[in-house]
């Protein structure tokens, strides 16, 4: 049996805590500006993330959106955990995109896991 990789990235905790935690990001572009609210619970690993975009339509005119988006940091414990609970093995883990290895104050982190090369289950009729 073929054994396929599974190569992704995740955020850290460190990131929503120490990097991001309670700030406010704002940018103003050319054609589109936006406010990002962060608020970070150290509890559930949990930082909210408030976005308000406006962006430029007609002359000086810009239409407002806004989104709300939920995301979890995790260790590279956790996810070395989750990965072998799902029957992945773990082979690597890089800092950010390079070929580095993560350090403890990695915001994000690359994961290369791979399956355990387990036969599929023919399904009976």
């Amino acid at each position: 049996p073929s054994k396929g990789l599974f190569i992704f990235d995740f955020n850290t905790d460190y990131k929503y805590r120490d990097m991001i935690g309670e700030t406010v990001i704002a940018e103003d572009r050319e054609d589109v500006s936006f406010i990002w609210f962060n608020e970070y619970d150290e509890e559930s690993q949990l930082n909210d993330i408030d976005l308000k975009v406006f962006v430029q339509e007609d002359g000086d005119c810009y239409r407002k959106f806004q989104e709300e988006h939920i995301q979890r940091g995790y260790s590279l414990q956790e996810i070395k955990q989750m990965l072998e609970e799902s029957g992945l093995v773990f082979l690597q883990a890089f800092d950010e995109y390079s070929n580095q290895e993560p350090r403890t104050d990695s915001g994000r982190i690359v994961v290369v896991a791979q399956e355990n090369g387990k036969e599929k289950q023919e399904e009976t009729e």
